[in-house]
């Protein structure tokens, strides 16, 4: 067993939290001789500018470049609503995330339209494309309130020279910044639209589960069926979950069709991880610096040992499956899996699991007290966690009246132990083997309970075909502990600087962000114990750049 102490949690840290927010100051980003195209300036529409990077950027910036003919953008934008080029009076880059690139063009009409281009690095190509406008117009078919697509391409041979969607510019405020001004009943308003949305969603029938296309752009080299009605319009194919697709994936020469039974979803997930790791992968170092010590101590990791826990996973995957009395459980849906309150736009009239013991078990959350005891920040955080916690309530309670099939799902008894075996099992490998081996270990702990009860409920449950010693079980629970301790710490590093899972900062923030990691990194070097920790701390130190295939 690796050593307990975190070299990342000096003593200075206990006070970390209270520190005031860092300042804000102005950055100008200038680009000299650009040139601009109806105000556009060619450098800006290439490159990312959105923000910068503590660690590893320049991989970051190359992997949000690229040249396209903005002209020919113009041309089909405005082709698409039956108008010449001559007619777009502007355009501009409205935003930047992690896949695309969005541009706002005005029309000398006044209308407004959005082209959104995603990054060369953006996965999967070809496919991503076509099956998001194709399921657009599925649920807008069934009175979901999605923008107009106007045009699209999945094929950056087309005279742009990049994979776009044009669409109407929807009207609204968005959501996320009128949120906390709302008042309860407001808030109440707006969750309960959506959980309404999300029925119509589940309305759909859908025949298997994967990822929505039109029939013609359906892959040939990939299996699809058909979805009812529409006049034969539509069609179910592979699923184009990132997870799929991600770095070698989309290399894998393994079937990539629909599948038909929750037990196909359950295996194929841990299939295609087989398949990647037997193909590419290589012993390496938790791509999360702050778990080295505590997972190898330092060392890199055998990617053995993950390979045997993904075939622990397909020997229980047919008893994860809810039996026939839970069959409502198995009706495929289409579900939005990352609902943002910045996606949503509301009018006027407001139309349209944060890991606690009240989110997990659907306790109304208490306002927090002894708010005068606290400064300004500790302050913001008590009341922005109570606002999030009251918002996750209210929507649960929206759902279980609305649509309480979803409800069932997400608060069936083991339903939280459940999705996150699968999650663990479908998830690329990044060098870490606690969190799946953790999930199957207490699995198998407890397996008479898991498999007796809530949506399985086999009462007659076989023998679990995992096997361990109660030691193996300590050891692991203990390193998943400390793997917990370590996220807690990094939380409130990045929670200060303001930076995100990736090491995104913004401009504002990013010669102060720095400027503070490596006061921290040299305090962390100071508050080493040995030569050992030090040169450690060097080599791992989460703020640094690093090699990500090491």
């Amino acid at each position: 067993m690796p050593r307990l102490r975190n070299p990342y949690i000096p003593r200075f840290l206990q006070t970390l939290a209270f520190q005031t927010a860092i300042r804000c100051y102005t950055q100008t980003r200038q680009f000299a001789d650009c040139p601009t195209i109806l105000g556009l300036a060619t450098a800006d529409a290439f490159r990312y500018t959105s923000g910068r990077w503590l660690y590893n950027e320049k991989q970051r910036l190359d992997e949000r470049y690229f040249e396209f003919n903005i002209t020919a953008l113009v041309e089909v934008a405005a082709k698409s609503i039956g108008r010449k080029k001559d007619d777009v009076q502007a355009i501009h880059k409205m935003a930047e995330g992690r896949s695309n690139r969005v541009f706002e063009l005005t029309m000398r009409n006044g209308l407004h339209l959005i082209a959104r281009l995603p990054y060369l690095s953006t996965q999967p190509k070809k496919l991503a494309i076509p099956s998001e406008v194709a399921t657009m117009d599925l649920v807008r078919r069934h009175g979901v309130p999605v923008p107009v697509v106007r045009g699209y391409s999945g094929d950056s041979g087309n005279p742009v020279g990049a994979e776009y969607i044009i669409m109407d510019k929807v009207q609204g405020q968005n959501l996320a910044e009128v949120w906390y001004d709302l008042s309860e009943q407001e808030r109440h308003k707006v969750l309960s639209g959506i959980v309404m949305q999300e029925a119509k969603l589940f309305g759909i029938p859908l025949p298997a589960y994967g990822s929505i296309f039109y029939e013609r752009d359906a892959p040939d080299h990939m299996q699809s069926t058909g979805i009812e009605g529409h006049d034969g319009r539509f069609c179910i194919g592979p699923d184009l979950s990132l997870e799929h697709w991600s770095g070698m994936r989309s290399r894998l020469e393994i079937p990539q069709g629909v599948l038909m039974t929750p037990l196909q979803v359950l295996e194929f997930a841990a299939k295609k991880e087989i398949s990647c790791m037997r193909a590419f992968e290589k012993w390496r170092y938790p791509s999360a610096r702050v778990y080295r010590e505590v997972t190898n101590n330092y060392k890199k990791v055998d990617p053995s040992e993950h390979l045997a826990n993904l075939e622990s996973f397909l020997a229980i995957a047919a008893h994860l499956v809810p039996k026939q009395k839970w069959d409502w459980v198995h009706k495929p849906v289409l579900r939005h899996p990352d609902m943002d309150p910045s996606d949503i736009l509301i009018d006027d009239d407001c139309n349209i699991n944060y890991g606690n013991e009240e989110s997990e078990n659907l306790k109304k959350p208490v306002h927090p007290s002894g708010l005068d005891e606290m400064n300004e920040r500790g302050r913001a955080e008590a009341l922005a966690l109570y606002r999030r916690r009251h918002t996750h309530y209210t929507y649960m309670e929206a759902t279980k009246e609305l649509l309480n099939p979803h409800y069932a799902a997400m608060m069936g008894d083991k339903a939280l132990a459940l999705r996150k075996i699968y999650h663990h099992a479908r998830e690329p490998w990044e060098g870490s083997n606690i969190p799946l081996k953790a999930d199957l270990l207490a699995a198998a702990k407890g397996w008479d309970e898991l498999t007796r009860s809530g949506l399985l409920h086999d009462a007659t449950p076989p023998v679990c075909p995992i096997r361990f010693e109660e030691q193996e079980f300590q050891d692991t629970m203990d390193k998943l502990r400390e793997q917990e301790k370590m996220d807690q710490a990094i939380y409130i590093y990045r929670t200060v600087i303001d930076c995100s899972l990736d090491g995104w900062v913004p401009h504002w923030a990013y010669e102060e962000s720095k400027s503070q990691v490596a006061q921290w990194k040299k305090m962390c070097l100071e508050d080493a114990e040995d030569g050992f920790e030090r040169r450690m701390l060097e080599k791992h130190w989460p703020f640094d750049d690093y090699d990500e295939d090491e």
